[in-house]
């Protein structure tokens, strides 16, 4: 017997806000799922790294397994995270960023950062251009430059994050 079971992602609720959001602290940014090079990680962490050359203006999370053992420093790695766990990490955070280089079928985690409050910056593989609706920015796939490009405009022009957050929430099944 075969079962069909539709796409969809739990239905979480934001936590209030926590600690100093941009602009008035650092720009927070948020990345969670495996750590690992196809999910763009080692990529965002060179986008961050080129656009805050002095460390000081964008803060990187990382929540996951580090599966291959990717040097991401400067971000702060959280290991593993459950549903709880990553209400609190989206409360203190500005944006969530997935620069897969990936042919995704859906997007899990771009639908939890929804859910959670947080505009998102995603590739342009696959299915995740699909489940943003306006609330977020696509970027080509691997393209670190551009990443940082948008990581830049938002320093520059607090705003822009401010109408991805305000702007209407996608459908998420």
């Amino acid at each position: 017997d075969v079962e069909a079971i539709p796409l969809g992602s739990p239905a979480l609720t934001p936590a209030d806000p926590a600690g100093i959001p941009f602009p008035d602290g650092p720009l927070r940014v948020l990345h969670f799922g495996n750590l690992v090079r196809v999910k763009g990680t080692d990529l965002l962490v060179d986008a961050v790294r080129s656009a805050d050359p002095g460390g000081t203006r964008i803060e990187l999370t990382l929540a996951g397994e580090n599966v291959e053992g990717l040097s991401l420093a400067p971000a702060r790695l959280l290991g593993r995270y459950d549903a709880d766990g990553l209400r609190v990490l989206a409360a203190a955070a500005d944006v969530a960023v997935f620069p897969s280089l990936a042919q995704e079928t859906y997007g899990l985690c771009v639908d939890e950062a929804l859910r959670l409050g947080l505009p998102v910056v995603v590739s342009d593989r696959g299915a995740l251009p699909e489940r943003i609706g306006a609330r977020g920015v696509v970027v080509r796939g691997g393209d670190g430059d551009g990443l940082a490009d948008v990581l830049r405009g938002f320093l520059e022009d607090p705003g822009r994050l401010q109408a991805l957050r305000e702007a209407p929430m996608p459908d998420l099944p």
